[in-house]
């Protein structure tokens, strides 16, 4: 089961949200439990074997529905990133491609504000319901939705994790159900705690930590070019150069600028 990524976790939260849709009792039964792991999992290697189109790690999408077919598509993966982190708190060393084999590509997203207004806590259920394609996911941007009341919910595809008081915090449900599994294993392995994440106190520069699915744990750099004069080097600063540190970006803040 090891050969995809978290898949029980993924399992768990297509379950719940069949679950949720008030779904056949022998749908659920089918899918759930170790022995729904290994139907899943079988299923999985029968679509990659007859569809096998491009060498490399693939992204595999499925969609089941209320007769219980699974439909499945696939794509090149995106570069993956730290997949099983044991910590998210050390700021100078990241792992590298030589320590890692393939499993961490070191790149810099730049993390923005969604501007668009979210519907109050509760009327979104899990993103498994919404009919969201991984695909248009951004591997240089990512967007941080805020609730009317300034709270961070989610980054849309991914997970968020900021740094408070020296605790890595992932923004609480706060009734918005997003079950991110990246989310759920940083949680259970005690990489974070869950808090609430003002968007007053996201601060131009700052890293942070983004999660998803499919390419494991990241970094990210919040850009809020709205509340600094020098969004135009810094933003040049991202075009250039992906792989720029905190300490980079608090130098160039000081005048510094890279030569």
């Amino acid at each position: 089961m090891s050969d995809f990524y978290l898949l029980a976790f993924h399992q768990d939260k297509l379950m719940n949200a069949a679950k949720r849709c008030n779904w056949p009792t022998q749908v659920v039964e089918r899918y759930s439990g170790a022995r729904g792991l290994q139907v899943l999992y079988a299923k999985i290697l029968l679509h990659i074997h007859e569809d096998r189109r491009v060498d490399g790690p693939l992204q595999v999408s499925l969609a089941l529905t209320e007769d219980g077919v699974i439909n499945f598509s696939s794509s090149p993966a995106f570069e993956p990133g730290l997949l099983f982190p044991v910590d998210l708190s050390d700021q100078h060393t990241e792992p590298s491609l030589r320590a890692f084999g393939i499993l961490y590509q070191r790149s810099s997203i730049r993390v923005v504000i969604d501007d668009r207004i979210l519907p109050l806590p509760g009327t979104l259920q899990s993103s498994t319901l919404q009919t969201l394609n991984f695909e248009d996911a951004s591997t240089t941007q990512q967007k941080l939705t805020v609730s009317q009341y300034g709270e961070v919910l989610h980054g849309g595809f991914t997970t968020p994790y900021f740094l408070r008081d020296g605790i890595w915090i992932t923004p609480a449900f706060s009734g918005i159900a997003a079950e991110s599994v990246t989310r759920r294993y940083a949680l259970e392995h005690g990489l974070c705690k869950e808090g609430i994440i003002l968007r007053s106190s996201l601060k131009h520069g700052d890293r942070c930590w983004l999660s998803d699915g499919i390419r494991g744990f990241f970094r990210g750099t919040i850009f809020l070019p709205h509340l600094t004069p020098k969004q135009d080097w810094l933003d040049r600063l991202f075009e250039e150069d992906g792989a720029t540190t905190q300490r980079d970006v608090k130098k160039l803040s000081r005048g510094e600028r890279k030569k």
